[in-house]
């Protein structure tokens, strides 16, 4: 019996019966926590996880690349009763692999905002691209005017100026379109009649409370859409940063441009104009190191 019992005594003890639930065990780690999820439930989240991908991937292929455009300035004129003019701008993009439209969001000096399309570019050669725009949304809080003014249609010659990795760009654009405005001009030629036509139409359309709420929404959605960008900006610079691969300069920029966009939310032209003067700065770096660089041997 003495031998039976030394042989037992390893043996761990069983542990004792609990009505409750086990005590949970902390941890640092939210996601190393499983959920408890019944099967019906773990099926819907796995449905509706698989919607939102559809759902995205859908957006990308209809939306290619979203913009956000500061103006720096622009010439305007008119021809033929259609609207022409070059603007110079500072870009940020994000770009998808679809072959979808691109929207742009453009804030003018005086911090008015437009939302716009384009439906189809080509380069041409000599890094320009021909463009062909959509319809344009455009805000206005001058006394007089219309809240809200709209593009019809438009054909632009562009170019970015940009460099390898970096969202941020200077660009040109010349384009002619037609307009709102191109409407009653070319109305007007048709005689007073057909002009207080148009006018009065347009006036019932754009005049209304609704479309001054639009205006605001969109000009509205200019601070958010600038923090977004500062975020993004300064999460990119954390990552270059940390980048041993990374040279100084690209750091230093990196950095620059995360300064600059938060500057802007507060100061929209003191950060718009950093940002296109780093951008400037990067580029001609970039082309005198390429100028000077020591021929490699054949």
């Amino acid at each position: 019996m003495e031998r039976l019992k030394l042989e037992r005594e390893p043996e761990p003890s069983p542990p004792a019966a609990s009505t409750g639930p086990p005590p949970q065990q902390p941890s640092d780690d939210f996601r190393s926590e499983p959920l408890d999820l019944s099967p019906a439930q773990a099926e819907h989240a796995a449905k509706s996880a698989a919607d939102g991908h559809k759902q995205l991937g859908l957006l990308d292929k209809l939306v290619s690349t979203r913009t956000h455009e500061r103006v720096l300035g622009e010439v305007k004129g008119t021809l033929l009763g259609l609207e022409v003019g070059i603007t110079f701008s500072e870009l940020e993009s994000k770009k998808t692999k679809g072959k979808g439209i691109e929207v742009v969001q453009v804030v003018a000096p005086d911090g008015l905002a437009n939302l716009e399309t384009v439906l189809w570019n080509k380069e041409i050669g000599a890094k320009q691209r021909i463009e062909l725009q959509g319809p344009a949304l455009n805000t206005s809080v001058t006394p007089g005017e219309l809240p809200v003014s709209a593009r019809l249609v438009g054909v632009g010659l562009t170019s970015d100026l940009s460099n390898p990795g970096d969202p941020h760009a200077v660009s040109y654009t010349a384009e002619v379109k037609l307009t709102t405005s191109s409407l009653l001009k070319l109305a007007a030629a048709g005689g007073k009649g057909a002009a207080k036509v148009a006018a009065r139409a347009l006036q019932a359309v754009a005049g209304r409370t609704a479309a001054r709420v639009v205006a605001k929404a969109v000009m509205g959605a200019v601070p958010v859409v600038s923090a977004g960008l500062a975020l993004f900006s300064a999460r990119r610079a954390v990552k270059t940063y940390r980048d041993p691969n990374a040279t100084p300069s690209q750091k230093l920029f990196a950095i620059g441009h995360a300064l600059a966009d938060a500057v802007r939310i507060v100061l929209p032209l003191t950060g718009t104009l950093a940002d296109a003067a780093l951008t400037v700065a990067e580029a001609a770096k970039t082309w005198l190191e390429l100028r000077h660089a020591a021929p490699q041997p054949a």
